[in-house]
């Protein structure tokens, strides 16, 4: 049964361009988004190149006022790993108004995961207006050695060494448990793929449904999880094949996080 599509009512400060809305407003593509107040309009960034990107933002207020809101950030970043599949590969919050992070968005878009990121992140922080005004700064990376460099020049900020919340554990000079490696396999997709039609959809759902999973919740909710962090498909999709609504699914994929 087609389902019409879900119209959310936002603030205008919390930026985000018409028809991508992130899973944390409970839905995603398949939506349309009434901004209240102001139109604000800006220019589509170019084509995206590559699916590893260095991320850059610095705002003109103040993003992180004490330890409470620098876990928070941290506990989004983890939760968007979860959901989306991605490979995060080293961070660091490098002052109160400044972050890096280097990622590996696979197959999903940077904008989308970068507007899923920031969003949570203005939602928690809801005493404080146009929290993300400024645009951040993405670099696409091209291959390891340019990965394993970008990683080196964050280390290498004076203000890497006396940050408590970076990727490496103060305590034990490791990586945190959900950074990626990269001496573990680094695969850097050329393009960001486009959402899979309907037709490949089903295709691959076909090979991984059984009877057992569709007679078991916590079996099919697994499913769902899995397929959303492993491919580029909207939660409409799943919603419309698994007969449950949009906010069903969403809720399914939280708790995968």
């Amino acid at each position: 049964m087609h389902r019409p599509p879900t119209i959310i009512i936002i603030p205008h400060w919390l930026i985000i361009n018409k028809c991508v809305c992130a899973l944390s407003l409970g839905t995603d593509d398949e939506c349309d988004i009434l901004l209240l107040g102001d139109k604000m309009a800006r220019q589509a960034r170019s084509k995206q190149q590559s699916s590893l990107f260095s991320i850059k933002q610095k705002t003109s207020q103040k993003l992180f006022r004490d330890r409470q809101d620098r876990q928070e950030f941290v506990s989004i970043l983890k939760n968007a790993k979860a959901v989306y599949g991605l490979d995060i590969y080293a961070y660091c919050l490098l002052d109160d108004d400044e972050f890096w992070i280097i990622l590996n968005a696979k197959h999903r878009s940077i904008a989308s995961i970068m507007q899923s990121i920031t969003i949570q992140y203005a939602l928690y922080r809801k005493d404080v207006e146009k929290l993300f005004s400024n645009r951040y700064h993405s670099k696409p990376l091209f291959t390891v050695a340019d990965l394993e460099a970008e990683i080196t020049e964050l280390k290498s900020d004076p203000r890497y060494a006396s940050s408590s919340y970076c990727f490496y554990s103060t305590v034990k000079n490791t990586p945190l448990p959900f950074i990626s490696l990269t001496n573990e396999p680094v695969n850097i997709a050329p393009i960001h793929l486009t959402k899979l039609s309907d037709d490949s959809f089903l295709n691959i759902v076909a090979e991984k449904v059984t009877e057992e999973i569709m007679g078991d919740v916590s079996l099919r909710n697994a499913l769902i999880q899995d397929i959303y962090a492993s491919y580029n498909v909207t939660q409409k999709q799943l919603a419309d094949y698994f007969d449950l609504s949009c906010s069903a699914i969403s809720k399914i994929i939280r708790q995968g996080a």
